[in-house]
């Protein structure tokens, strides 16, 4: 029927109703297929019909020459355009009806006819019509019309030997069934038995209980099952049917439009939609895989879903899958992790759901899965982050900078400790931190500063707890802006540094403390008439246990090094002590003008000393020596210190100055041993600690006395602060890398 104007009836050329958008659509819903083939024999069009029928998805046909489809042709009118699809000449007339053998895209034969008609300017190039032709109706054109209805029948049929043998199935079966068109019989069977028949897989035995005398059997569930009689009137064949109510009917083709727009806006969103058969074989992929997995959809059917996996995540599955209870039933948001046809690693989040048949049994599995390596990449990425957040040994808070109040919106556990709040405590409220009084001002001021300004500093405060417990803290403040450059948030990050601080303050005071002993020493060398001598204390930590001195007395020169156990503060402590009353006691005999010899130095420095060591725990060592400038006698006494070196000025060995005595410190009265010598021009005298001596490199080897005598032989013609220097460094040399470990202290002594 033509258009016609609605006002008066007549016909409207104007009108578009016989659009080309309109003429497509309505040959793409004719039952018999349409092709159309250039010059050279190429299908340039195919509408659905063609394709269902030559056994090919959408599309595909485009492009094949046809007389790789259509061998042999037999004519029934002129054959022309059949001849020239057969890869023949083209004769003149190619207007005709055809007939042929021609194979599916899966291999499988049939029969063919049709007619074909060529295309007005364009010579050589024709449209032709494609429909099977069944053997049964014999060139009967009313059998050949009862053979298309039968393959456009909108219910599902089978038709079925007695023995149990499926031998045809129309386009409405395939639909329902969910299974290529194309399939042969052989592979459409046991799906058309389980869609059918359910758990009673043995088709023959089915028909031969279900099927009477009389000329249908029906069955509740909406199926009829109606024997085929030959001539001789015996049973040859079965055809069942499934019934669909109008209701039913449009529901199913509501499902399939439904289906066909989810698959086309899925591929276009990039998901790979999949079908499986009930053992996880493919037998459909959507082209998504390809831009997943690298594999072509036609190169997924076959393939076990498993082995598309990393052995790691096969493993997992094969290790899982014998213990989960057999239950079909839907999954999603799955994460599988699958290894690329380039071999890097894929993660896919999948959902399906299993297809069953009226008893349970699953017909197929189908289902969507989508790429999400890359948020997967980012959501590890942002675990680990949390986790680093949560295992930071630093208080770490988000604030709303959005809110006047900044309440907390994150604090990580160690935040919680330091606060003393719990996370349910902090969250959502103003930040918990109060400044205490002994913080700088300047700092409280430089933190408000940047709340308000919106910018980031560092401060160091010291802050009140829950308990109202007080710390010192260094508070990082950074700003957070969003993408349009507004303050959204604060990133407080709060150390705890209270021990640092006592740390730096305990530094600071063995500082003065270690400046305080040195100043006790002497800070240059003393020369006389008779003698020059110098020395050297090199304490381990910032302050240490020896103690060297060398002053002027009425008589010539005094002499000492000692050496307090331990080289800490308390060490440093008693040496200074010791050092009071030596110095003490030689002023007081000095102005009593009597000679106070090195044996009642000694004696004299135990009795005093003695209560304070006992209490500490400590005692001392010291060689104490004097030295007569006129009559040139050195007088010495030794309370358990390192015996000293004399170098005689012709002597090519060094001699040992010692004399018996206890330490200071372990008895109240102790008597010690004074004895002397007389000295010459060019003698030297070494004294030292056992930091000297004690010293050992990295095998662990001693420096020893014997290697000191050696290097005070080799630079004893050095002035005494060169020669310190000398055997200083020898000592360092010696101990390196691991350095001195000990308080290391040196005096020299050298007659002139």
């Amino acid at each position: 029927m033509h258009p016609r104007n609605h006002s008066n009836g007549e016909f409207d050329p104007a009108s578009n109703y016989w659009s080309e958008e309109f003429l497509a659509g309505a040959i793409a819903a004719l039952p018999e297929g349409i092709l159309v083939v250039d010059s050279r024999g190429i299908v340039q069009f195919a509408n659905p019909a063609a394709e269902r029928i030559l056994g090919f998805r959408s599309g595909e046909l485009i492009g094949t020459f046809l007389g790789l489809l259509i061998s042999t042709v037999s004519a029934e009118s002129t054959p022309a355009c059949a001849k020239g699809a057969g890869g023949q000449s083209m004769p003149e007339k190619p207007e005709g009806r055809w007939a042929a053998e021609a194979k599916r895209k899966n291999g499988t034969p049939i029969r063919l006819r049709g007619s074909c008609l060529e295309l007005e300017g364009r010579p050589g190039a024709f449209v032709m019509t494609v429909r099977e032709n069944l053997p049964s109706h014999s060139g009967d054109p009313q059998a050949e019309l009862l053979a298309r209805s039968f393959e456009q029948f909108p219910l599902p049929a089978l038709i079925a030997t007695p023995e149990g043998k499926v031998v045809y199935a129309n386009t409405a079966f395939f639909q329902l069934a969910g299974i290529p068109p194309e399939a042969a019989p052989g592979q459409f069977a046991d799906s058309g038995s389980a869609l059918w028949l359910g758990a009673e897989r043995d088709l023959a035995d089915y028909l031969g209980r279900q099927a009477t005398a009389s000329n249908k059997t029906d069955r509740p569930d909406g199926e009829s099952i109606s024997p085929i009689r030959g001539e001789d009137g015996q049973v040859s064949h079965y055809l069942m049917l499934g019934h669909v109510s109008p209701d039913e009917d449009a529901a199913r083709r509501e499902l399939e439009q439904s289906e066909q727009r989810f698959r086309k806006v899925a591929e276009i969103a990039g998901e790979w939609l999949w079908e499986q058969d009930p053992q996880g074989l493919y037998t459909y992929s959507s082209a998504a895989v390809f831009d997943i997995l690298g594999y072509r959809p036609e190169e997924m059917l076959g393939k076990f879903y498993l082995d598309l996996m990393t052995p790691e995540d096969r493993k997992h599955w094969t290790d899982q899958l014998p213990h989960l209870p057999n239950i079909p039933r839907p999954f999603h948001r799955l994460i599988n992790r699958y290894a690329h046809r380039d071999g890097h690693e894929v993660f896919t989040e999948s959902s399906g759901e299993p297809l069953l048949d009226a008893n349970g049994e699953i017909i197929k599995w189908w289902g969507v899965d989508q790429d999400v390596t890359e948020r997967k990449r980012i959501e590890d990425a942002l675990r680990l982050r949390n986790r680093a957040i949560e295992a930071a040994d630093v208080g770490i808070a988000i604030l709303d900078a959005r809110q006047p109040a900044l309440p907390v919106i994150y604090a990580n556990t160690a935040f919680c400790t330091l606060t003393g709040y719990s996370e349910e405590e902090l969250l959502n409220r103003p930040h918990p931190f109060t400044p205490c009084m002994e913080t700088d001002p300047d700092c409280v001021a430089s933190l408000r500063t940047a709340v308000d300004d919106g910018s980031s500093c560092s401060v160091t405060l010291k802050l009140c707890r829950r308990d109202q417990s007080s710390f010192w803290s260094d508070l990082l403040v950074s700003a957070v802006h969003d993408e349009d450059g507004r303050l959204s948030h604060f990133i407080w990050i709060v150390t705890d540094v209270t021990e640092g601080r006592r740390a730096a303050e305990a530094r600071r005071e063995l500082e003065t403390a270690r400046q305080i002993q040195t100043s006790l020493l002497p800070k240059i060398a003393l020369r006389t008439d008779g003698m020059e001598a110098a020395g050297i204390f090199l304490p381990a930590g910032a302050v240490g246990g020896d103690y060297f001195d060398y002053f002027m007395t009425a008589d010539g020169v005094s002499a000492t090094i000692a050496d307090v156990s331990g080289h800490n503060v308390g060490a440093a402590l008693v040496m200074t002590e010791t050092r009071s009353a030596l110095r003490a006691k030689s002023m007081a005999a000095r102005r009593e003008g009597r000679r106070l010899g090195p044996s009642e130095m000694l004696t004299d420095l135990n009795e005093l000393l003695f209560e304070d060591l006992n209490g500490a725990e400590l005692f001392i060592t010291m060689l104490f020596l004097e030295f007569d400038c006129v009559t040139r006698r050195l007088a010495y006494a030794n309370a358990g210190h390192n015996p000293g070196l004399l170098v005689r000025t012709a002597s090519d060995h060094c001699t040992v100055i010692d004399a018996e005595g206890l330490v200071l410190g372990v008895k109240r009265e102790v008597t010690f041993e004074e004895k002397s010598l007389l000295l010459k021009t060019g003698d030297v005298i070494l004294l030292y600690t056992d930091g000297v001596t004690e010293a050992r490199d990295e095998q662990g080897e001693f420096f020893g006395i014997e290697r000191l005598s050696v290097d005070l032989l080799a630079h004893r013609h050095l002035p005494v602060e060169d020669l310190i220097k000398e055997l200083v460094n020898r000592v360092r040399e010696f101990a390196a890398p691991g350095g001195l470990l000990d308080d290391t202290s040196l005096v020299a002594l050298k007659i002139l």
